[in-house]
């Protein structure tokens, strides 16, 4: 069976560039950036039902103390779409930048490689 390959290389100067063409003629390029932000924000859902990163590579395995101890979906996926860090994506658009994100604090930990740790016992007084 043949087959196609199709490849995209990200020049962001050149979309920079591209965006300000469109503003030129546009005057305001919002709708075509919330559409833009809406296939964003798929994506990264996307790749949270696929467990792999913006650059395509899996997710690191979960350490086995936690497997022992994890009940359900966990903190990622909570729910499926309705909870967890994946419910609670969220896009915005305007006429200059798109951005993707969370308010949930958890959202922080996994791009940052954050690490949690337990608190120190406190001094009873």
């Amino acid at each position: 069976m043949a087959g196609a390959t199709l490849a995209i290389q990200f020049q962001p100067g050149r979309a920079l560039q591209a965006l300000h063409t469109l503003e030129a003629v546009t005057g305001r390029p919002a709708a075509l950036l919330r559409a833009i932000g809406t296939g964003l924000l798929r994506n990264t859902q996307d790749r949270f039902e696929e467990a792999r990163a913006p650059d395509g590579s899996a997710w690191a395995p979960l350490q086995p103390f936690y497997l022992a101890v994890k009940r359900g979906p966990g903190i990622l996926r909570g729910s499926g779409m309705r909870g967890g860090l994946q419910g609670s994506l969220t896009m915005e658009a305007d006429d200059r930048s798109i951005t993707i994100g969370s308010a949930r604090v958890c959202a922080a930990v996994h791009p940052l490689r954050a690490r949690a740790r337990a608190k120190p016992d406190r001094p009873r007084i």
